[in-house]
């Protein structure tokens, strides 16, 4: 996949910056270590659903890092 899609209780700045972090467990990568990848992109769309709001974001770079 090229971005997420996050529920949010309010919506970012289009275009604004976001970091963030997904948390991959060694038990099902197989890999001695947890991994952590940090993600740097870009949101993209803001859209309501309900009482909240969705927020898309690309991903521009990344990069694996173990825990």
């Amino acid at each position: 996949s090229g971005g997420v899609l996050c529920d949010m209780e309010r919506g970012l700045v289009m275009g604004s910056k976001v970091e963030f972090g997904i948390g991959m467990r060694a038990k099902i990568l197989g890999t001695p270590t947890d991994v952590i990848v940090r993600c740097v992109g870009r949101v993209v769309r803001c859209s309501n659903a309900d009482t909240r709001v969705q927020v898309a974001a690309v991903i521009d770079e990344y990069r694996f890092v173990r825990a």
